[in-house]
Order: structure tokens, then sequence, then C-alpha cells
């Protein structure tokens, strides 16, 4: 497979080209935290994030993620990530591509956490491969939908990965 993945900055074309072909378990879970208006929290994410990036599989906007510090007195910080069906057809790449960032950023922060829709069974089964620790759920967002918190730490990450694996 001759795959291209390149790592970008945000642009606004590229968040509403994401917005608009969002992965549908994304967009159930922006809505149902946020709204309706999916473009704006898109950009919202974007603009309120400290680092942040686009992944382009073969030149079209397939992902974007980023890291928020939530707490800068215990060094916490809000990760997130939103897809396109596109991620589907590559997600070995894109595994392997989410441990080495999980990686660096947790070199820089304690804990990394978010939510996600208790419902979303492909990225809770995902998040736990990667090595998160996630909670029951509880009401959140809007509309009080059940979400699990999920969390990352270093402590978490290496008694799930041995220090001998490679990426």
């Amino acid at each position: 497979v001759d795959l291209k993945i390149k790592y970008v900055l945000p642009t606004e074309e590229y968040a509403d080209y994401i917005a608009d072909n969002l992965k549908q378990a994304d967009y159930i879970e922006v809505v149902g935290l946020v709204g309706k208006d999916v473009r704006r929290e898109v950009k919202a994410s974007i603009k309120a994030s400290d680092w942040c990036r686009v992944g382009l599989i073969d030149g079209v906007p397939a992902l974007v993620f980023g890291i928020r510090t939530t707490d800068i007195f215990r060094n916490v910080g809000c990760v997130w990530m939103l897809t396109t069906d596109k991620t589907q057809e590559h997600k070995m790449f894109i595994g392997l591509a989410t441990k080495k960032y999980l990686r660096k950023f947790l070199e820089h922060y304690s804990m990394l956490f978010n939510y996600v829709d208790a419902n979303n069974t492909f990225t809770l089964r995902w998040l736990a491969f990667l090595g998160a620790k996630i909670y029951e759920p509880t009401p959140e967002g809007i509309y009080q939908l059940p979400y699990r918190r999920f969390e990352f730490t270093q402590e978490g990450l290496a008694k799930r990965y041995k220090k001998s694996e490679r990426w």
C-alpha cells in the first residue's frame, strides 16, 4: 500500500471539510455534547487547542486532533480527535500514529482526558487498546447523554506497552 499521511496545521477549509464529512459516530458525539453546529464546534476546538494538526491521507483531510491544557498546576490536558470515514480504510496507520502522539503528549502532561459517547463501542475498544483508563458512564453535555470519561497517563501507557516496543 502506497499510503501517504501528512500532518499539517489546520486551516478553515480543512476544518469545514472534516466537519462536513465526520464519521457518523463522531458526529453523534459532537452533537450530543455541544449541539448541532458541528462546523462551529470543530473550529472552536481547533482554536482552543494549545497544539493541533490535521491528518491528510493522500492529500484529503481525514482527521483533526489536538490538545488543550485544562489544569496548569497539575499539568492536565484534554486530548481530542475527530475523524472522517477515510480513517477506517487505514486503521493500522492511524493507530500507530496515535500511539506515537500520545507518548509525545505525555512527555509534557501528567494526564490526558476526554469523554466518549458511551454507545461508541468502536472508539471505546480503540481507547482500551491504546491503554486508556475508562470510567463508567455519566450524564454529560447539553443533552445529558451517557458519556464515559477516559484518561491516559505515562504509567498507564507503560503498563500497556513494553519499553522495547518500537513504532
